[in-house]
């Protein structure tokens, strides 16, 4: 095609940018024809565009270019073209690349691979350690069991990097030599092991891994527990004894994960003393009413309706579930009862949500309530409704207009003033009282000393002298545009407080 002969000319006479973003581009084409001219730009000056053709082979997956990627991987000084050529060769599952694979995942393999001698002086890093790692994802792709006892080695180097994870996806993929080697680990590791070796376990379907599946949900430590029961299918019956274990997120793990598949075993959790594995039992029983219609369970469920707020949130939401939005009624006095703490209201409140158009006229009287959060959290609910609600208008829609209006809070009464009795005026001061009053108390001037403190300020009792009038200042029309662009300012993000200082019926608005 015209696209892939003009890259194949920028590929060779191109600007070193432009060679990397064509190789790139053949790659991504997927012709097999682009095969050549990438072969030949495994040779070009400059590292970038060797390693994005050793990439865009790895993409073509062209068996015929192995050799020539191998080349590059032994004898290429750049490691990013080694680690390049490897992920190449993976790609294309070339097995021979495995023997030197198993050599660069314990040594540089020196006498095999060319490094270049001052790049750790230039820049500080050991480049082996990156095609260590890449060595190790090419062992967990071919899986050779011979490889066992060398990633065990490099695992266990104390000196080396972290190997842990990729060694343990390898082994797990190793048959029956790695599953051996992982089970050893698992008896000898800590606790930080052994979540690793649940983890790689639980990605790996090799069948020699199964006995050790089983025995991990038995594991002293609880965290390996609730941890290893999610790689066991939801209807093992290997499962059933931990819907009784004695630590809480044991049981409400296994409720979350198995409890769909074992019903009858959630009746008695349903009275169990932790919140949280009554909680997660509540939430398998909205979430499929249809399996839980029993009489006696809905009285259990209406009685857990109390006590931790968010088990008794999940066992309201449980009982509309079965019951229907009627359910809601029974709860709805709770909202307006300010002795019961804030969270089991406020989750009251997003159970009744879905009771729609019954749960309204309460959680409007809600929205004025003096608890901020109770009363967002009563406007979100009626939001909900009014959109779910494909008719309009609705209740719960006006509602929050008469809200918009501000009458759906209303101010409080203002206080009664009481009226000032007005005093009888003084009589009017004439000539000849003013005369007599002068004669009588004649004027001194003082001499008025200036304040040397605040104190003496206060002390003196002397008005300040009266300040003149300042001239009117008109700005002109420009003038006040600049004026009034000072007073704004970009409020940075930031969490907003539930308490503010507002009136309800100014909040609500």
């Amino acid at each position: 095609t015209k696209a892939r002969d003009r890259l194949t000319e920028l590929l060779t006479d191109g600007i070193d940018v432009h060679r990397c973003a064509a190789a790139r581009a053949l790659g991504s084409m997927g012709l097999p024809e682009s095969s050549a001219p990438l072969v030949k730009a495994l040779l070009d000056e400059d590292p970038d565009v060797r390693a994005d053709a050793a990439a865009a082979l790895g993409e073509l997956n062209d068996p015929s270019t192995a050799e020539k990627l191998m080349e590059n991987l032994v004898g290429d000084p750049e490691s990013d073209v080694k680690r390049a050529a490897i992920k190449a060769l993976i790609a294309m599952r070339y097995e021979p690349v495995v023997p030197l694979l198993r050599k660069l995942a314990v040594s540089r393999a020196e006498e095999d691979v060319y490094w270049d001698g001052d790049e750790f002086y230039t820049s500080g890093w050991d480049a082996w350690v990156d095609i260590q790692m890449s060595a190790f994802e090419g062992l967990a792709v071919f899986a050779p069991e011979e490889a066992v006892p060398e990633i065990v080695d490099a695992m266990l180097d104390d000196e080396a990097q972290d190997l842990t994870e990729p060694g343990l996806r390898a082994l797990s993929r190793m048959g029956q030599p790695g599953a051996h080697a992982i089970i050893d680990l698992y008896a000898k590791g800590d606790t930080r092991m052994c979540r690793r070796i649940v983890k790689a376990v639980g990605e790996s379907d090799n069948p020699h891994l199964d006995a050790l599946r089983g025995g991990m949900i038995a594991d002293v430590k609880p965290e390996i527990r609730r941890l290893a029961l999610e790689n066991l299918d939801p209807s093992d019956d290997r499962l059933k004894p931990l819907f009784g274990d004695k630590d809480a997120s044991v049981r409400a793990a296994v409720v979350k994960h198995a409890g769909l598949q074992n019903v009858l075993l959630l009746w008695d959790l349903i009275k169990d003393p932790e919140p949280e594995v009554r909680a997660e039992v509540f939430r398998i029983i909205a979430a499929h009413p249809d399996k839980f219609r029993d009489e006696d369970l809905e009285k259990a469920i209406q009685k857990a309706i109390a006590g931790e707020p968010k088990a008794a949130k999940q066992a309201a939401l449980a009982l509309i579930a079965l019951k229907g939005p009627e359910a809601a009624k029974g709860l709805l006095h709770v909202l307006g009862n300010k002795s019961i703490p804030q969270e089991f209201r406020v989750g009251v409140i997003e159970a009744v949500q879905g009771a729609g158009d019954i749960a309204v006229p309460a959680l409007l009287q809600a929205a004025g309530d003096e608890d901020r959060h109770l009363r967002l959290a009563a406007l979100t609910a009626l939001a909900e409704i009014a959109s779910n609600d494909p008719k309009w208008p609705n209740d719960a829609g006006l509602g929050l207009m008469v809200g918009l209006d501000g009458d759906l809070v209303l101010p409080p009464e203002e206080p009664e003033v009481e009226e000032v009795v007005e005093e009888e005026p003084l009589p009017e001061i004439t000539e000849e009282i003013a005369k007599e009053i002068d004669e009588e108390l004649p004027l001194v001037a003082e001499e008025r000393k200036p304040a040397t403190s605040t104190l003496d300020a206060i002390k003196s009792n002397l008005p300040d002298a009266p300040a003149s009038e300042p001239e009117e200042v008109v700005l002109t029309e420009e003038q006040q545009r600049f004026l009034d662009m000072t007073k704004t300012r970009k409020h940075a993000k930031r969490k907003i407080s539930w308490d503010i200082a507002a009136a309800p019926h100014e909040d609500v608005q």
